[in-house]
């Protein structure tokens, strides 16, 4: 079994920083570590946010799939990307970022994401777009393709290591919903006579492909 340590997570230059919504490396002592693994995905608690270097977190062990209670003194960091194995990933996937359970199927959005070689990793169900910008923030550091589709399972958007390459027609929401989360997520949205629509990017186009999400 792997041995994760600081030289597998992004550096922080001394500075506190959050780790709510995002893959932490465990140290090996944890005691958790031997069941649960180092690779954990923080949901939050009081030990996640900028102001403490200690205190209780709430995470799912991407090893498990289980929801579990650690200290955040016994976390090196966040998981750098493409240090995430494929197994690992498959949990990832299919983990919500609702705070309360999954989505009802066929109604929302259906998120899910695809392995390098085409499989599927997983998936899950989500209520609203808001949801859908969580899911995507998540997984886009890790995933190598994210599809996003609507309830009757019509692809909205796909995006393939970081960058848009498929977006669809989309108007869904109030306008201040949609701005606001487009301004810090970086999903670019913009209304347009009262639709929304996606800026449409390809990938291997550099005139409209100018960033990466």
């Amino acid at each position: 079994m792997r041995q994760y340590t600081e030289a597998d997570c992004m550096e922080q230059a001394g500075k506190p920083y959050t780790i709510h919504r995002k893959i932490v490396v465990l140290s090996g002592k944890a005691a958790l570590m031997e069941k649960s693994g180092q690779l954990f995905y923080c949901q939050g608690g009081i030990g996640s946010d900028l102001l403490h270097r200690s205190g209780p977190i709430v995470g799912i062990s991407l090893r498990t799939g289980r929801k579990e209670i650690v200290d955040r003194s016994k976390v090196l960091g966040i998981l750098r990307p493409g240090h995430l194995p494929w197994m690992e990933r498959k949990i990832l996937a299919s983990i919500s970022p609702q705070e309360f359970g999954i989505g009802e199927p066929f109604k929302g959005y259906l998120c899910y994401c695809l392995l390098e070689d085409g499989s599927l990793a997983g998936g899950v169900w989500v209520e609203s777009w808001e949801d859908v910008v969580v899911y995507t923030r998540i997984q886009k550091v890790y995933q190598d393709h994210i599809v996003v589709c609507d309830k009757e399972e019509r692809v909205l958007l796909e995006i393939h290591r970081g960058c848009v390459i498929n977006r669809t027609k989309l108007w869904m929401m109030e306008a201040n919903g949609v701005d606001r989360v487009d301004k810090e997520t970086e999903i670019f949205i913009r209304a347009e006579g009262g639709r929304f629509y996606g800026k449409r990017k390809l990938r291997l186009n550099p005139d409209i492909c100018e960033r990466r999400l």
